[in-house]
């Protein structure tokens, strides 16, 4: 374990050979950064799986993973995702796009009148 200066980080865990692999940084800012070195917000984590989990148990969580390509994965292990109030898009011609059991994808928009339509994604 290395403990920077008091100026720029603060506080850093390093794992592997003489440290080689820098694991946890934090900041004065008090930014947190797990896998990398330069955390730009409150907790900043970088790998290349699975990002994000909070659970309830080991097989009731949620996880979250950004892709190479920046492309979002929500999962409720064991549940369901919920929304309070409104789930909305914001992309006027995007709409939202569902997966029925078979794999076929179909995209669906309100338009201004209040008309909904569905088509293939």
């Amino acid at each position: 374990m290395e403990i920077g200066t008091l100026t720029n980080p603060a506080f850093q865990v390093k794992t592997g050979n003489a440290g080689a692999i820098t694991a946890l940084t934090l900041l004065n800012n008090g930014n947190l950064g797990i896998g990398l070195t330069d955390p730009s917000t409150s907790l900043h984590v970088i790998k290349t799986t699975e990002q994000f989990r909070i659970g309830y148990n080991s097989t009731q969580y949620f996880s979250a993973t950004v892709s190479s390509a920046g492309n979002i994965t929500l999962n409720a292990n064991g549940g369901t995702i919920f929304t309070p109030n409104a789930f909305e898009c914001t992309v006027a011609t995007a709409g939202l796009i569902l997966k029925s059991p078979d794999g076929t994808r179909y995209r669906l928009t309100v338009n201004n009148g209040g008309t909904l339509s569905v088509s293939d994604a």
